[in-house]
């Protein structure tokens, strides 16, 4: 296996982490270390984020095509369901 193809394969599972940190704290996800469902940590979860989108900005014009695309759709979809999260904590539903 080639060096890219091992940084490839090591920042893909770096965005899926940083993904599933955010599901979890979220509640959308079971925890694998307890296997339940945590409670929701709303700031927690805003800060998993932003990590995301420090690694997107910091990368830009580094990342393949593939990178680019799972990182874009975790950020987009860690944001919508954290939306979701703080609407229902506001009162709506």
């Amino acid at each position: 296996m080639s060096e890219q193809e091992i940084f490839r394969q090591a920042f893909l599972g770096l965005v899926s982490g940083l993904y599933q940190t955010v599901m979890v704290q979220l509640g959308k996800s079971v925890n694998p270390g307890t296997g339940r469902v945590e409670e929701v940590a709303l700031e927690a979860s805003r800060t998993t984020i932003e990590i995301l989108r420090m690694l997107r900005d910091r990368t830009i014009g580094n990342l393949s095509g593939e990178e680019s695309r799972a990182l874009e759709a975790a950020i987009t979809n860690a944001e919508l369901n954290f939306a979701d999260e703080a609407r229902k904590r506001r009162g709506g539903v």
